[in-house]
């Protein structure tokens, strides 16, 4: 045989690799408390080795995944708005902050251009491990908690993030990747998917003994809304047993932690009273960033500084976050910011949408993930989540598998300086105007 043939083989084996040690790496985390406090997970490590390993040509594909303008258009506002921030020095503003944020957003989205660096080769079957190797890790965690919670009163585990909302989005991403797995190995492997279908309603209890609210509803929204974010597809693959049965079971499990623990069930049933705990002082701090945001409704008042407003408006608590990505977004970037956010993330949900018409009906999952995770944004911080970019890594990676779509590294400079070029003439045209 060639000595081609054993490179080829030698890069598939190693792309497998990769992509299953990322997956095993990525629950693990550290945190760094000297100069900022920053989370960082294992994968992160990973991450970097192969963004130097494509920058020089070793790995992937000379070209930029899809959405790459649409990111870089976000973190590009983002900075501007800190930017605007210094020139004016307010009251408020801690430099720091902006750049710890800023290094948050950018190591995320690392995360989304290294798994379509490793993805764009051999996609399907790589798509696949990755999702298994997750599916697979995060059972063992999720069985962890399930008896944690359950049997050992330890409330609102946190597995290895030290987080009980991130880990809960860890949850909630790996019940989206098993159903993701399931549909796309139904045709050809409907045993191992009928398997790997009884991991979902493990995610489904342990999402319940978390007790995060906003992985709840996240879950929910993504469930509900996938007949309407896909009108027209077909359904039919998912009333066959292999759905419906983890279905069921999805809602016996939570039915049965609802059920054997009481402090549990009144913090999911109490979400959605009044009275929830730390209700009052979250409207306080929303009220805050509304007025933020109307205080600078064009750029806001600088990425990463709501939090320094709120406690600069007179907020006393301990937690100064707004804890909802959406207001966050519109305080501190403004209406451009939000809406360079929101056509990022719209454009890999209908991207998903025309994969699963076109191409694999399991695609669905993965837009509908996006949209869980932006529901959870309403009541929690998700714009940094690595599992929102590995969503949008795997969405792009697909994009290029069937349809070629990416972007050319030596048309990125011609295409920079022509949105240059058009913004300065429409900032030039306004003030004519």
């Amino acid at each position: 045989m060639s000595g081609a043939y054993w490179d080829r083989q030698l890069d598939q084996r190693l792309g497998l690799v990769a992509v299953a040690l990322l997956m095993a790496l990525y629950p693990f985390h550290l945190y760094v408390t000297r100069i900022v406090v920053i989370n960082l997970s294992y994968g992160d490590l990973l991450i970097g080795v192969v963004g130097v390993a494509w920058l020089l040509g070793v790995v992937g594909i000379r070209r930029l995944p899809r959405f790459t303008y649409p990111a870089f258009a976000f973190v590009a506002i983002a900075t501007f708005s800190v930017v605007l921030a210094l020139a004016t020095d307010p009251p408020y503003l801690v430099p720091k902050h902006s750049a710890m944020v800023l290094l948050k957003l950018l190591g995320a989205i690392a995360w989304f251009v290294g798994i379509f660096v490793l993805c764009t080769r051999d996609t399907i079957r790589r798509t696949q491990v990755l999702a298994l190797v997750s599916v697979l890790v995060g059972a063992v965690f999720a069985v962890q908690s399930a008896r944690q919670g359950l049997f050992m009163g330890e409330l609102r585990p946190t597995g290895p993030f030290e987080n009980p909302n991130i880990y809960a989005n860890y949850l909630l991403l790996n019940g989206f990747l098993a159903a993701y797995l399931v549909g796309t190995l139904q045709p050809e492997r409907p045993y191992l998917g009928g398997l790997l279908s009884l991991t979902i309603p493990l995610f489904a209890a342990s999402l319940i003994v978390t007790a995060s609210r906003g992985s709840l509803i996240g879950a929910a929204a993504g469930a509900i809304l996938l007949p309407v974010l896909y009108p027209g597809l077909n359904l039919r693959p998912y009333t066959k047993p292999a759905f419906v049965v983890p279905a069921a079971l999805s809602a016996a499990a939570g039915y049965v932690v609802l059920e054997s623990d009481r402090w549990i069930r009144d913090r999911v049933i109490s979400s959605v009273e009044s009275s929830a705990k730390n209700a009052d002082t979250r409207v306080r701090r929303w009220e805050h960033g509304v007025d933020a945001f109307l205080d600078h409704p064009i750029f806001g008042i600088g990425y990463g500084q709501s939090q320094n407003y709120v406690r600069e408006a007179g907020f006393g608590g301990p937690y100064p976050r707004l804890h909802n990505t959406h207001l966050t977004i519109l305080s501190e970037t403004g209406v451009v910011g939000a809406v360079a956010f929101y056509a990022l993330f719209a454009s890999v949900v209908v991207q998903s949408v025309r994969l699963a018409r076109e191409h694999d009906p399991a695609y669905a999952f993965l837009g509908s993930f996006v949209v869980a995770v932006m529901a959870t944004g309403l009541v929690t911080g998700v714009q940094t989540f690595r599992s929102l970019w590995i969503t949008v890594g795997i969405v792009a990676a697909l994009s290029y598998h069937h349809f070629g779509e990416s972007l050319d590294v030596r048309e990125v400079g011609a295409d920079v300086e022509a949105a240059v070029d058009s913004v300065a003439a429409s900032i030039g045209w306004m003030r004519a105007w």
